[in-house]
């Protein structure tokens, strides 16, 4: 059986071997395996006050003014993202590409 644990404010903090910290303001700043040995856990970072990731322990976004994603940054470089209205990455460019390098579509 799985076990699920929630904080005072109600966030979850144990989920199954998954274990979860919060910031202030209840975004998951760390999520952390304890099943894994060698400590696997990653740290979140976010843009201002809102739920904006701005890193996810492996890769750093960036967003036009109105918060569309538009890179997406990791260990090896980086790709220019196109979106839709509804903020759904639809297509990606590579560092130097010239047409698309992946593109996916959405009902």
């Amino acid at each position: 059986n799985a076990l699920f644990h929630t904080d005072a404010f109600g966030d979850q903090i144990v989920a199954g071997e998954q274990a979860y910290t919060q910031d202030a303001l209840g975004r998951n700043i760390t999520d952390t395996n304890t099943a894994d040995s060698a400590g696997g856990s990653r740290t979140f970072a976010y843009s201002g006050a809102d739920d904006t990731i701005a890193s996810d322990g492996d890769n750093t976004y960036t967003y036009d003014p109105a918060g569309g994603l538009t890179g997406v940054k990791d260990a090896t470089g980086g790709v220019l993202a196109l979106t839709d209205q509804h903020n759904d990455v639809v297509g990606t460019f590579g560092q130097n590409a010239s047409a698309l390098t992946g593109s996916a579509t959405y009902d």
